[in-house]
């Protein structure tokens, strides 16, 4: 095990910018271009629902896969989505957004949790819900939308302190380049969720669990990602609960399939709140063998871990980044994905605040190597002066003799 040897390289710039608070310049994401050029985007809004509307974002591209980056033309067309039979790209679940309805002062809450109401949706007469899909033509880059059905027993809607209503539909949205989608084999694919009530509880009072933490929420489709069926959950025990603040539960669940054909998920399951929060909030990790129809008990992956990454390289070695307070990348390869090397940190430039957001994307660019994308809020411009940045790193495998 471990016959391997990692490599990682110096940051480039992708962008820069003033602090400007939590949003600006962070959840960056990658992919390849048509032609084969790096695009990476990152948020230009604050961290809130009610942000993602419209254009709020960065973006540049890099022709010499990450070493220097230019604006995006027309001409650089996304490779964003999984390969459908026919030749289309689903791109993933259409986001929803916040809104803001009087007639729900007329319903009493299912449940009440950190300042949030929670309703069951059919109970809601005024709210027609709607899922859709987003499929993407691989030569033009156009999107256009088509109908899902998404069979999801006990929908919610969360009302927030200030009225605004939000379907719990929306987190099933991947906008991104590394979505929550697993492609198994043509006409199979598996997407994951994670919320606080059962989806597939018999009776609403089966609906509310004991603790309100997250679970994952594994979906299949075998109808090119019409249809959408919840096929298993992978939910915290009373080991894993704790009622610290920051403490979710399962969340940000992330798919891979390993070589030896099981399933791997790499799960958050809280996050620090603020730089001077010293709890930690471990990642963890469960296999499926049957095609995502059952799962091992989850086990601690690491002490930290949001948004945990995890893509396998041709070579056979698997790589997982995820992080905060700090970034950490692992690598294994075994082909189960069940024991792995010892972390390395990622470095980021010192500070007493935060430094990172800690939100990273991988993207494989050969069998032996992938692009690391960040944020690192005090990265020096070329002046000197601390900024908040977007920084690439080549991760490069050296398989040993």
């Amino acid at each position: 095990m471990n016959r391997f040897k990692i490599d990682i390289g110096e940051p480039s710039v992708v962008a820069q910018g003033k602090n400007t608070g939590w949003g600006n310049y962070q959840f960056p994401e990658i992919c390849f271009t048509k032609s084969g050029s790096v695009y990476v985007n990152w948020a230009m809004r604050p961290d809130d629902v009610e942000a993602y509307a419209g254009k709020t974002y960065g973006e540049a591209v890099s022709d010499d896969l990450g070493k220097t980056w230019r604006e995006p033309t027309e001409d650089d067309v996304l490779t964003w989505g999984i390969p459908l039979k026919s030749g289309k790209l689903f791109k993933g679940f259409q986001r929803q957004y916040a809104f803001a309805a009087d007639y729900i002062k007329n319903y009493t809450p299912l449940a009440i949790h950190r300042g949030r109401k929670y309703h069951y949706l059919e109970d809601i007469k005024e709210y027609k819900s709607t899922q859709e899909g987003v499929m993407r033509d691989p030569e033009t880059g156009a999107e256009s939308l088509f109908p899902i059905d998404l069979k999801w027993k006990n929908l919610s809607l969360i009302e927030y302190a200030d009225g605004r209503l939000l379907p719990t539909a929306y987190m099933m949205a991947v906008c991104g380049a590394a979505p929550r989608i697993l492609r198994l084999s043509d006409g199979l694919y598996f997407a994951t969720y994670h919320w606080s009530f059962d989806i597939n509880a018999k009776s609403r009072e089966d609906i509310v669990g004991s603790y309100l933490d997250y679970s994952v929420f594994v979906f299949r489709s075998t109808d090119e990602a019409r249809t959408w069926e919840c096929i298993s959950k992978i939910t915290p025990d009373g080991d894993v609960h704790r009622t610290d603040d920051g403490y979710e539960g399962f969340c940000e669940p992330q798919l891979e399939l390993m070589a030896d054909g099981s399933v791997a998920v790499l799960m958050r399951s809280g996050s620090p709140r603020g730089p001077h929060d010293t709890k930690r909030y471990p990642s963890y990790i469960a296999h499926s063998t049957d095609n995502c129809r059952t799962w091992s008990k989850p086990e601690v992956f690491d002490e930290i871990g949001v948004l945990p990454q995890i893509t396998r390289l041709g070579c056979g070695v698997t790589l997982a980044t995820y992080g905060r307070p700090v970034i950490y990348l692992k690598a294994t390869d075994d082909p189960s994905g069940r024991e792995w090397a010892e972390h390395i940190e990622i470095e980021l430039s010192p500070s007493s605040h935060d430094r990172s957001c800690c939100y990273t994307r991988l993207l494989p660019i050969d069998d032996h190597s992938a692009l690391l994308v960040y944020s690192d809020f005090n990265y020096p411009d070329p002046s000197g002066e601390p900024k908040k940045s977007i920084l690439v790193r080549k991760i490069t495998v050296t398989l040993n003799n």
